[in-house]
Order: structure tokens, then sequence, then C-alpha cells
């Protein structure tokens, strides 16, 4: 539609406003149809791309999207350098939902960002991209929990109430093989909303998960395991429960909880009174992983850590993939092959296969010629 019927609709209240559809309810629904932090890249995209207009003289700084200027843009942020493809893909993105709302909800006129040229220039861009990129230097961001053991064991988490609630992130992120956004949110607009709260944790005496435990249980009490609900994410539409059996993970969570005794909504991890940030968090572990001679991790060690250290944790306890990407990503998930890649992690996962299999090899033979032939553990592979 031309801009200036557009703009004619608009006045008459039978088309859409430049920018959203003719109902304001309806964009704000629409809107909010993305995650929160996906919002924010896209609205830095659309400020990026108006401001680039600005420095164009175009008058329009509002005006519908046009697949040219689209085209001109996205090269000039690769030509600019220092900004990723990746980023550049999600700013184009941004710009396709953009003129998605700037056109009239009955138009069947191709969105301009979906030209064949554009994706070839996105290609385009990736390939130049990856081939001036310098080979990365080998990092292994994967805190394992016998590193959260070692911490542990080193006391540099005993000297206060603060302590206590550091090694409960550290202990539990890892166990929960998780997302520091799933436990601490996420600085983008909207995202602290994802930091845990109490009410999102429970606490059971028994493995089968039937008897829970309440802050106000007696101390010589201790549970055996945790129910942790993580909220509607963009991998899990409908919520996700995981259940935490590790006893350094329940217990240090456990003790942090009956120590602060927070109210249902109130947030698990703080500082000061505010939401506990993942770099506070980063940098105060680094800080004691250098204190007790493991300066060099320290140095690798990334938001990251959690999510990886705790499927590297399973690797090395010999759990087939299927099972670590059920336990700890959406089934199927492409980021645990990833990790399933991982050169560090496939040879921790065979010595640990290996050490099993040798120990049944022995046992076997101390029984008998007969029980050796069928030593192999057919689980593993």
């Amino acid at each position: 539609m031309p801009r200036a019927a557009a703009a004619h609709h608009a006045a008459e209240g039978q088309g859409p406003r430049i920018g959203s559809v003719a109902c304001p309810s309806a964009e704000s629904y629409i809107r909010s149809a993305l995650a929160p932090s996906t919002r924010a890249t896209y609205d830095t995209a659309v400020e990026a791309f108006r401001r680039w207009r600005d420095s164009r003289n175009i008058k329009e700084r509002d005006g519908p999207i046009t697949a040219q200027e689209a085209l001109t843009w996205l090269a000039s942020l690769a030509d600019r350098g220092g900004v990723s493809a990746r980023t550049i893909v999600a700013y184009k993105c941004g710009l396709h939902k953009q003129a998605q709302l700037e056109a009239h909800p009955d138009s069947t006129l191709p969105n301009p960002l979906d030209t064949p040229l554009i994706k070839n220039l996105l290609l385009g861009i990736a390939n130049v991209k990856r081939a001036a990129q310098e080979p990365a230097a080998p990092k292994d961001s994967a805190l394992t929990f016998g590193t959260v053991m070692l911490l542990e064991d080193s006391k540099v988490y005993t000297a206060s109430a603060r302590d206590t609630m550091l090694f409960a992130a550290v202990a539990f992120g890892v166990a929960a093989a998780a997302r520091p956004s799933e436990m601490l949110g996420s600085a983008k607009v909207g995202g602290r909303d994802r930091a845990l709260q109490a009410r999102q944790v429970r606490f059971f005496a028994d493995d089968a998960a039937e008897i829970e435990l309440h802050l106000d249980a007696p101390d010589d009490v201790s549970p055996a395991l945790c129910e942790l609900r993580l909220f509607v994410t963009k991998t899990h539409k409908l919520g996700e429960t995981k259940i935490i059996s590790a006893p350094t993970a329940v217990s240090a969570l456990w003790r942090w909880l009956r120590l602060s005794r927070p109210a249902p909504h109130s947030l698990i991890f703080t500082n000061n009174g505010r939401p506990l940030s993942t770099f506070a968090l980063m940098a105060d572990l680094r800080r004691r992983l250098t204190n007790i001679g493991l300066g060099a991790m320290a140095s690798t060690v990334t938001a990251k850590c959690f999510r990886r250290g705790g499927a590297s944790t399973l690797a090395g306890l010999g759990l087939a993939g299927s099972d670590i990407a059920a336990a700890a990503w959406a089934p199927g998930s492409s980021m645990w092959q990833l990790y399933a890649n991982d050169p560090k992690v496939k040879r921790a996962r065979a010595i640990q296969i290996n050490r099993l299999m040798q120990s049944d090899v022995r046992a076997a033979a101390s029984a008998g010629p007969a029980a050796a032939s069928s030593s192999a553990r057919p689980g593993l592979r």
C-alpha cells in the first residue's frame, strides 16, 4: 500500500497506523507472542534501522520498510565490523516482524524482508565472516560436579550467609544443568521475571517424592531430593519440572532457604536486596576457583558453565546421550549434540565407561569363566 494511502486509512480508522496494526490492543497481544528477550532484540534492531535512516536524511523515519533499504542497511552492518553474522540475522528478523506490523491486516503483498536477495545476502555475510575468523583457542567452560565438590571440601564458602547462598547457586546450577537465566533471570527487558522464586522449589524426604518437607522441619531432618519447576520459556512452552537428587546441591539449597526463609514469591538468590546477576555470581566463582588453585579453569569459566557442566558430569558417568538430553534439555535438543561432540566430554565419557566395563570384567573373572561371557553392559555404547 502506498504511504499516502496508508496514512489516509489510518486517519479514517480503517487501516494501520505506521508501525502498528489497526487495533492497539491487538498489536500489544501480537508483541506479547514473543519472548521478552526477543522483543528487546527486535526493538533494538528497529531503532538502529531508524537511526540509520536519520543518518541518510530519509524524511520518513518511521515509514514502511523497503527491501532495498533493508539490503543496504544489513550490508552496512557487515561492512562496519564488530557485528556477528548471527546478530545481523536477528536484526533482519526484527525488521521482518516490524514489516508485518506495518502491513495492512488484509494485505496479500509479500513481506519485503522475504526477498531471496536478502536471504543470499545473509548467507554471503556468514560465509565471509566465517572465512575471516581466526580459529578459536580451546576453551573448557564446563564446571563439572566434581569441581563443585572440590569447592565444598575447600571450605571457601563458609564465611557468611552470603557464602551459603552463592555456593547453593553454583551447586544447584550444575545439578540442574540450568541456564543462568533460568536461575537468575536476564538483564534484558522483562527477563528478571524468570529469576527463581521460593515457590518454584519443593523438597522431599524420600526418593519417591511422596513425603514433602517444609522449611520449618526439625533440624535432624534432611531432604533426599528437590523438585524445580521452571516457568514458561521459548524452549518449554508449558514450563518444565526437574528433579534434583545430587546430595550436595539439595543440601546446599536446603541450608540456604532454611537460613533465609523467603516468602513464596521472593527471589531465592539476591544481592543486597536486588536480584543476583550472572555477572556477580561468575565473578565471585572465578575468584574462589583461583583461591583453591584452579586459576586456569577460572579464566575459562563462562555463564554457560552450569548447563554444560551438568551435561558433562552425566556424560562422565556413562549415561546415554538421549538420557542426558531428556534430563537437561528438551528432547532432541541440538545443544546436547554440540556438547556431546566436545573432545573433552567424549574423552571423559570414554574413560568412565572403560572403567565400568573393566570393573565388570574383574568381577566376572572372579566369579568364574561362565560369568565372564555375560559381563558386558548392554546399555553402554
